[in-house]
């Protein structure tokens, strides 16, 4: 049997003698480390700011070109305004007559059209009026459904239309068959005497010879009207379309309010201000 008879404080001291020197090595690898990140991080530090002094003078040129792009930019705003009104004031005259076209293709052949205007009423609304002339109280009702296929149509609205089909009057006391008569005429008698005298004395009261109506008959006559047993109606679309016209006065006021805000954007360093900056007004008083 082997015995231990050293006592626990000898085997302890080596324990601890270890620790200490295993401690003291971990320090000194700490204390080396980190003197080694900081010289790293020093040659970094110093290799960056040599760089950065490197480009320096390029970015200050840089800075330098884009103040004075700024400032050229800043001037010619007026300029840039004045070629978008001009452009849209172009682009523009083609509005009224895209829309006659567009609103034309959806009128039915059985409607003579004799003139077309159209006016704005808000930024998003406009308003065509139609006149023209048709023969049926058929064709007063189909040229409503006609335009409502248009698209955009809000509203269709019509007036103008005479009735020339002939109806069954109310009996009287001289007229108790109810014959058919034309809008306008009395009631013919129930008496065939008289009824013929009737019908004699209306035809003699009928015009006789060139009638001019409406304008058939002369060639020098461009703008015609209804023939006889037509009737001209006017027609009002409301469509949602936008054909307000430029407003040169409000376009051309307005750059004055903003040129010292705008030159003053463009002289801060750094700042930029955008060519075509200023807006183009539109206005909803002129028709075409």
């Amino acid at each position: 049997m082997k015995l231990n008879l050293l006592p626990t404080s000898i085997s302890k001291e080596g324990q601890h003698k270890a620790a200490i020197f295993g401690s003291a090595a971990l320090a000194l690898l700490g204390i080396a480390a980190a003197v080694g990140m900081t010289l790293y991080g020093k040659q970094q530090l110093k290799a960056a700011t040599d760089e950065a002094a490197a480009w320096k003078p390029l970015a200050d040129r840089a800075l330098a070109t884009s103040q004075k792009a700024d400032e050229v930019m800043a001037k010619s705003v007026y300029i840039d305004r004045n070629l978008k009104l001009a452009k849209a004031m172009q682009e523009h005259s083609a509005v009224y007559p895209g829309l006659y076209d567009e609103v034309l293709r959806y009128m039915p052949s059985w409607f003579r059209v004799n003139s077309i205007t159209a006016r704005p009423v808000d930024a998003t609304t406009c308003n065509v009026q139609i006149t023209g002339t048709l023969q049926k109280a058929e064709q007063y009702s189909d040229i409503m459904l006609a335009l409502l296929q248009i698209p955009g149509a809000v509203n269709v609205s019509r007036n103008g239309f005479v009735e020339g089909r002939m109806f069954v009057p109310n009996l009287i006391e001289s007229d108790q068959l109810g014959l058919p008569i034309r809008p306008g005429d009395s009631n013919l008698p129930s008496d065939p005497y008289d009824r013929h005298e009737e019908r004699i004395a209306r035809a003699a009261a009928e015009p006789q010879g060139f009638l001019d109506s409406g304008g058939f008959g002369r060639p020098e006559v461009d703008d015609r009207g209804a023939m006889p047993g037509w009737s001209l109606v006017g027609l009002a679309v409301t469509l949602q379309r936008n054909i307000q016209v430029p407003d040169p006065r409000a376009t051309l006021v307005a750059q004055g309010a903003a040129a010292q805000p705008q030159a003053a954007a463009g002289s801060t360093p750094g700042s930029s201000t955008p060519a075509g900056t200023g807006q183009v007004r539109s206005t909803g008083q002129d028709d075409e």
